[in-house]
């Protein structure tokens, strides 16, 4: 997949200590087989974009849940661990198969 047809969503949630990431990450699998725009993947087909749904079970929470504890920093800093990390996820992204 390249750049031009990649299409990356990213969100930041603040979420209390005490939430355990595999609490995290089945909310997050829920979400992602329940809704079907979560699994679109484009694809380029004879120069047009196709659109295809991944089937159900086949994007796993694991691959998109990232979490990094950033109260303790400073505001730059903050800013500059968002910014790596959604560089990251582009990235992801981008390796993704198609």
């Amino acid at each position: 997949m390249d750049r031009a047809s990649a299409s990356v969503q990213s969100l930041l949630l603040q979420v209390g200590a005490e939430v355990e990431e595999k609490t995290l990450r089945a909310a997050l699998q829920v979400l992602i087989d329940h809704h079907d725009a979560l699994r679109l993947r484009r694809r380029t087909k004879s120069g047009k974009w196709k659109f295809e749904v991944a089937p159900i079970g086949t994007v796993s929470a694991r691959s998109c849940l990232q979490r990094r504890e950033i109260i303790s920093l400073s505001e730059d800093e903050r800013r500059r661990v968002i910014g790596e990390e959604a560089q990251e996820a582009e990235q992801r992204c981008l390796r993704m198969p198609v």
